[in-house]
């Protein structure tokens, strides 16, 4: 494409402003549906959610202890199809699980939402499964599976752990008895004497032997105690299970040799408060409220979520590796550990549904403290609350792209949108209003329309509003977009100008006793091709509408504003206004504004290069930068600096420099030490946590 010659004028130093396209509008957009919105998913769907199209049944899923075998069968729906009285027995007739390969057991109703299916004996290690729901039946209505891609769409298929030890875990290590007490997991039932026949343990390369072997809390699980000195000592368990051991129901069933170790670590006694759940722009996350005496600095932590406090120490920050280790969560879901306020966090999928947590004892914080007794909990993942907000917020919109508006929303099924217009003629009140949102002072409602959005439950879509074909007559003046969720607290809105003019502006610091700035350049471009806009009129406007002075662009789309002497009225310009034929566009000052901190002229203060025999003054200057200007939460910023003595030379390599790392509130985030390189250059790379 050919473009009109675009030149800017040299720069002047001082305030910069510029107003840029914010969104794009498309050509061909995408086609509406009848009510003026078109959805599509926005992520692919996560492990156990199926492909509804009915929009019955949102997940499939086994159940049971991380690593083990599954012990339930959950179909859990997307609303509430039992009654109370149907919890507890079977469901209705007509509600069909089949297994392949075959297998006995009972389905019940666990919940109005929820059905359970229990293997009689158990699932078969090593073996693949699929379930399918081929029909459902809430009592009066029995609904078929619907077909995905011609497959039924309420099937799941996962496959069995093979059978064999799982894990070994610190239960409890008592110092008073002199007792440590060992969970050995293993993937399936196993019966402890046969266990106990096949079990090698060696500390330090020591051969020893349990005091007492017990069948623990679940019947894959044997407990074992080992008594003395010597088993509470810091160091490594070594365990052993030689081959033959027998599946408990099935002996023809036989796990060869098993072998995993144990890191026995000694400290100061932590102490978990409380599990939390809670609700992060992504998703739902956990929380451990935790004690760690090895930290100090006991302080009341006050949680303003379940509004419940309590005494802990300035941090409980459980060691990444430490946690992976020793926190079991059923079903299972792959996490990532972050600190928290008052202990650590846990970031994963944890999608709505029942959860069981387990954390063996051994947990170290950072501090040296050590979890001495096993802690467990159960809690359950709600719904994710609703959203619903325009995905673009820019405030300059093409008008092609009126007919394109994203909208991004979670659990919202019905919304209300209300559209305000804010006509030329108030524009400028609007702008000096202390509050963005349109009001009937300066706006009239142009349109009210109720919108349905489809959706899977907690997974965020798209909808693509037309708001064109609902608004086809628009007018010169700003648009506010209101969306209100019906029944619900959801809220967002747009303020929208329809305009293909675009303006930037530059404007010099006001001269010593002046209040504003005599003199502004201005250009007007077009918002598809970025080319010089000729011919439009850009006046600069007071709060009180009152023009101070205008121009006309030229070919270059550009112009100067000469402003007269403030005299009696000091009140500064607000804005910029251009029209060219029926387009109008503005440009507040306040919004958009960019002040550029660079000195063109150097420092005069700084020291020249030493002459031979002499040496430099101290002191030291940096050029800090990044790889880019904006990060993501879990992103990591690549931060690099360049040092110079006083006379321009680099520093003797290895000097230490202390970096600090601050939030936009001053805060400080994060200190690290590094040295200079003998370019007098230092590298840092800087992680971001993923609740940033």
């Amino acid at each position: 494409m050919n473009r009109s010659p675009f030149r800017l004028p040299p720069s002047l130093a001082g305030l910069a402003v510029a107003a840029l396209v914010s969104c794009s509008g498309s050509s061909d957009p995408t086609p509406a549906a009848t009510d003026g919105a078109s959805g599509e998913a926005a992520e692919a769907l996560p492990e156990g959610v199926v492909d509804d199209p009915a929009q019955l049944v949102r997940r499939l899923r086994e159940t049971g202890p991380t690593g083990e075998l599954p012990t339930t069968f959950t179909v859990a729906l997307r609303k509430d199809l039992f009654s109370s009285d149907q919890v507890g027995f079977a469901p209705p007739e007509g509600t069909t699980l089949s297994w392949d390969p075959p297998v006995d057991g009972e389905l019940r109703v666990t919940d109005s939402d929820e059905l359970t299916f229990t293997p009689t004996r158990g699932f078969t290690p090593g073996t693949a499964y699929v379930a399918t729901l081929e029909s459902l039946s809430d009592g009066a209505e029995s609904t078929p599976a619907p077909e995905v891609d011609g497959a039924p769409a309420w099937r799941r298929e996962f496959r069995t752990p093979d059978f064999g030890l799982a894990r070994v875990s610190l239960n409890a290590r008592d110092v008073k008895r002199r007792q440590l007490v060992v969970d050995l997991v293993f993937t399936a039932p196993v019966d402890p004497s046969e266990v106990g026949r096949r079990l090698r343990l060696q500390r330090d390369g020591q051969t020893i032997a349990p005091a007492k072997l017990v069948a623990g809390p679940r019947p894959s699980i044997v407990r074992m105690t080992l008594a003395g000195q010597q088993a509470l000592d810091e160091g490594e368990l070594a365990v052993t299970v030689e081959a033959g051991l027998p599946l408990a129901w099935d002996g023809g069933v036989t796990a060869g040799k098993q072998a995993a170790s144990l890191d026995i670590a000694a400290g100061q006694p932590i102490e978990i408060e409380a599990l939390l759940v809670k609700e992060g722009v992504n998703g739902h996350y956990l929380e451990v409220v935790c004690n760690d005496p090895a930290a100090g600095g006991e302080r009341w932590y006050w949680d303003r979520d379940t509004y419940d406090g309590w005494w802990t120490s300035s941090r409980c920050m459980a060691l990444e590796d430490s946690a992976q280790a020793s926190v079991h969560v059923s079903p299972a879901v792959d996490f990532t550990v972050a600190e928290a306020p008052a202990g650590f966090r846990l970031f994963g999928d944890f999608s709505q549904g029942k959860y069981e947590i387990t954390i063996d004892a051994g947990l170290v914080t950072v501090d040296g403290g050590v979890l001495t007794e096993a802690w467990e909990s159960s809690m359950r993942v709600p719904e994710r609350s609703p959203t619903l907000g325009f995905a673009a917020k820019g405030r300059y919109l093409p008008r092609s792209a009126w007919r394109n508006l994203p909208v991004r929303h979670l659990n919202v099924t019905d919304a209300t949108l209300t559209v305000r217009h804010v006509p030329a003629e108030n524009l400028v009140f609007w702008l000096a209003g202390e509050a963005e949102a349109a009001t009937p002072r300066t706006s009239n409602v142009v349109l009210e329309k109720e919108l349905s959005f489809a959706g899977v439950v907690d997974q965020a879509q798209t909808t693509w509003l037309d708001v064109g074909a609902m608004l086809p007559e628009v007018e010169q003046g700003v648009y506010e977009l209101s969306l209100d969720q019906d029944e619900g607290n959801a809220a967002d809105a747009a303020r929208l100008l329809l305009t293909d003019l675009q303006l930037l502006a530059k404007q010099a610091t006001p001269r010593p006793g002046e209040p504003y700035s005599r003199e502004i350049q201005a250009w007007a471009v077009d918002a598809h091709s970025t080319g010089p806009v000729m011919g439009a009129e850009i006046s600069l406007v007071r709060p009180s509408g009152q023009v101070l002075t205008r121009c006309r662009t030229d070919a270059d789309g550009a112009c100067t504003l000469k402003v007269p002497e403030a005299g009696v009225d000091e009140t500064p310009p607000i804005a910029l206004l251009a029209r060219k034929g029926d387009d109008l566009t503005y440009l507040k000052f306040a919004d958009l504004e960019v002040r550029s901190d660079a000195d063109t002229s150097g420092q005069p203060w700084f020291a020249a290069a030493p002459e031979d025999g002499e040496e430099a003054a101290a002191g030291y200057t940096a050029a800090v930068w990044t790889d880019r200007g904006v990060y993501r939460p879990g992103e990591t910023a690549h931060v690099a600096a360049l040092l110079r003595a006083e006379g321009f030379g680099a520093p003797d390599a290895g000097l230490p420099v202390t970096a600090k790392l601050f939030d936009p509130r001053g805060k400080e985030l994060r200190r690290f030490v590094t040295a200079t390189d003998a370019a007098g250059m230092l590298t840092q790379d800087v992680p971001f946590a993923d609740f940033a």
